[in-house]
């Protein structure tokens, strides 16, 4: 399992980005989830786990496997210093993960009963719904 102790490394550089800016996520087709109740949500929502980094202080890698099930490839352990430079919040448990983002287009949408109501909402730049 890989290891990573300095906030300089490319990896970290890389997910700060991507939490700073919403274009890098939309092309990327990645987002961050930081929490085991966030993660374990976007899981149950069928959303897929592409990077897992955890601080072993604070979650353990059984704990770890209960949370999410098997892990993915890129399971990265961090050091306080990496945690404390991308968790953005106080309580969240020691884990911060990648998913890839899901298609949310009317043409992605599974129609499962044809009495089915369907509302469909847009709104464009600079103009109000």
């Amino acid at each position: 399992m890989k290891t990573i102790s300095s906030t300089a490394n490319p990896l970290v550089k890389d997910l700060a980005l991507l939490q700073r800016k919403s274009r890098e996520r939309k092309q990327r087709g990645i987002f961050i989830v930081e929490g085991q109740r966030e993660l374990s949500l976007a899981l149950q929502g069928g959303y897929e786990l592409d990077k897992l980094l955890f601080y072993p202080d604070l979650i353990n890698l059984q704990d770890l496997q209960i949370l999410v099930g098997p892990l993915p490839e890129e399971t990265i352990a961090i050091s306080k210093d990496v945690y404390e430079k991308l968790a953005y919040r106080n309580s969240t448990e020691g884990v911060i993960a990648c998913l890839k983002i899901k298609e949310h287009s009317l043409s992605s949408a599974v129609l499962t009963n044809e009495d089915m109501l369907l509302l469909v909402a847009e709104a464009r730049k600079n103009q109000a719904i």
